[in-house]
């Protein structure tokens, strides 16, 4: 069997309490099987207590025969401290104690003969890749292995050098910097700001060089710079790719160039090789359209914002680099491509104003919902220019849902109403469930001829039904005196037994009419079907009178006079929904409620 020992990095570095301790970096105890021995770093520094027969050795064989160490062994570092009889190059018995590596290179004979002695300098104990600035034989020593097998990389995956290689198991990297890259302004542009403030590039840490200790940074007007040009130097951060380097203003429609200069030390470098030089030219002197908004209330990323704000503002400082913004376009949308339908306000520019406001209170904040928006000040409301590198804003609503339900809405009754029969058979609402709220389990009614309502004035309970948005409640023992004002509630509940309740709900009021004054039950016979209906409504009524129909929010949608005992009304054209239908004589003033369904 034979045995390759390529490219490795081996260090023993304790305080040995015994003074008989015996250690080694390579121990071979083996003389027939070949062992071939390239590029590989064996440093023992085990120290000894003194007055003992302990060795500390880099290569330790049971024997002095070294006859099956194959020819090509060579390019290896030995090092085993201060040469002493306990401290050993090479040991093979205790008539092969080779204390210097000329010893050693003598019994060797025909290999290792370009192999080296040296402390090699690794970062620590417990890191063997070797300090890249240090001066060491481990840099390009090494012969490439190309059998009976090829190395091409290191321990880290680097790429060996293919003509001279490091010896060990890491390929150091160059001993400089590498290059900057990503320049902003972007190398060759135009209009830039002259305020611009700072100048940015990036930096990738790369194997192959060593990571700078910071950035020395050229700015001027001649492509070629020098020590005047010199801005500053900034310091670099581990795991951060993007740096800058803030500048004063600049001189308009000027072309300068600039520099970043990686480097290991800002006075005595090394550098990177060849750092690129970058140009932009400022703008002129005044820019054609504003300078852009900023200072943006919701701050920019704000998370829980309450979905009650009532308003966007920002503040504008006019900058007279540019020109004089008559106004801002203000959009607002659910996302950031926008379009002209998101335009929600034109606000006026004030040279005595600072900060803007626009209304949102006609939009309909959700709950958990991110919201973009943008102030654009331009020179004029139609024609522009506009402003250029806005910025979108965005920010998201709260996430809170509201442990009540939603109240009731479109009574009929309608709220306000008079001249309500004091034959009303039952009363009517809507109630559509809103998610942002408890889900009702029912309602609770009351009716009186009070608005501060007692447990006499309950009504009753009705129960929800997600299959209905209309509710009603018969009015079976309801009997008010004429021309009664009357109040009523519906209050959903999500809980029959422990709510809660809705809340803010709102009282609706009625006023009965005058009633009958005279006749027979035979005039008081006002009919009218089918109900709910859709296209027709036939009417039956007992003399002449005035026939109305009357939204649910008491408009008066239809007006006719009637003679004929029977009546047939066309509703075409009406909307579904619930409605009254009044019927006034000279004998009585009777209301049903009818139901239109499309």
């Amino acid at each position: 069997v034979s045995v390759n020992i390529f490219y490795n990095s081996v260090l023993i570095d304790y305080a040995a309490t015994n003074s008989d301790n015996v250690s080694a970096a390579l121990s071979i105890h083996n003389i027939n099987n070949p062992v071939d021995l390239r590029n590989n770093i064996f440093v023992n520094k085990t120290s000894l207590p003194s007055g003992g027969e302990g060795f500390a050795t880099a290569f330790l064989k049971n024997t002095a025969a070294l006859g099956n160490i194959q020819p090509d062994s060579d390019n290896n570092i030995y090092y085993a401290g201060t040469p002493s009889p306990q401290n050993l190059i090479f040991r093979g018995s205790t008539t092969a104690m080779d204390q210097t590596l000329a010893e050693y290179k003598l019994r060797a004979a025909t290999f290792d003969q370009n192999s080296y002695t040296e402390d090699v300098p690794f970062l620590a104990s417990d890191d063997l890749h070797v300090d890249p600035l240090a001066t060491t034989v481990v840099r390009g020593n090494a012969q490439p292995v190309t059998s009976p097998f090829a190395i091409t990389e290191d321990i880290d995956g680097m790429l060996r050098d293919p003509e001279n290689p490091d010896i060990g198991a890491d390929e150091l990297p160059v001993a400089m910097p590498d290059v900057a890259t990503n320049p902003l302004p972007q190398n060759g542009a135009t209009d830039v700001m002259a305020d611009i403030g700072s100048l940015q590039w990036s930096y990738l840490e790369n194997l192959y060089f060593v990571n700078p200790a910071g950035f020395r940074v050229y700015l001027g007007t001649e492509e070629d710079l020098t020590e005047s040009d010199y801005i500053g130097w900034i310091e670099y951060e581990q795991g951060t790719e993007t740096f800058s380097a803030e500048i004063d203003d600049l001189s308009f429609s000027t072309t300068y160039y600039w520099s970043v200069v990686p480097s290991l030390d800002e006075e005595e470098g090394p550098d990177a090789e060849e750092p690129a030089v970058w140009s932009f030219t400022t703008g002129p002197f005044s820019y054609d359209y504003p300078n852009p908004a900023e200072n943006p209330l919701p701050e920019n990323n704000a998370e829980n914002v309450n979905i009650g704000i009532a308003a966007l503002s920002w503040e504008f400082v006019f900058n007279e680099m540019f020109t004089e913004p008559a106004g801002f376009l203000v959009y607002f949308s659910e996302n950031d491509n926008f379009t002209e339908d998101d335009m929600i306000a034109w606000v006026e520019y004030d040279d005595k104003e600072e900060v803007y406001t626009a209304s949102i209170e006609s939009i309909d904040l959700q709950y958990l919902t991110g919201y973009y928006w943008k102030v654009v000040p331009t020179v004029s409301q139609e024609d522009g220019p506009e402003a250029e590198n806005v910025a979108i804003w965005t920010f998201s609503t709260e996430a809170f849902v509201h442990d009540f339900p939603n109240t009731a809405e479109n009574p009929a009754p309608a709220d306000g109403a008079t001249q309500v029969s004091l034959e009303l058979a039952e009363l009517v609402w809507d109630y559509v469930y809103d998610e942002n709220f408890a889900l009702a389990h029912g309602f609770w009614i009351y009716l009186g001829t009070s608005s501060e309502f007692t447990e006499d004035d309950l009504l009753g309970w009705i129960n929800y039904d997600e299959d209905l948005t209309s509710y009603s409640i018969a009015l079976e023992d309801f009997t008010p005196e004429p021309l009664t004002l009357c109040y009523w509630q519906v209050i959903p509940s999500a809980d029959m037994e422990n709510g809660p309740l809705a809340e803010n709900v709102q009282t609706w009021s009625f006023t009965t009419d005058q009633g009958v004054s005279a006749g027979s039950a035979e005039m008081t016979a006002f009919l009218m079907y089918p109900n709910p209906a859709s296209e027709k409504l036939f009417l039956t009524v007992p003399h002449q009178g005035l026939i109305r129909i009357i939204s649910i929010d008491g408009r008066i949608v239809k007006e006719q006079e009637v003679s004929d005992v029977s009546v047939e009304l066309s509703l075409t054209h009406f909307k579904e929904g619930t409605y009254i239908v009044n019927f006034v004589s000279a004998f009585q003033n009777t209301t049903h409620i009818l139901v239109i369904t499309k």
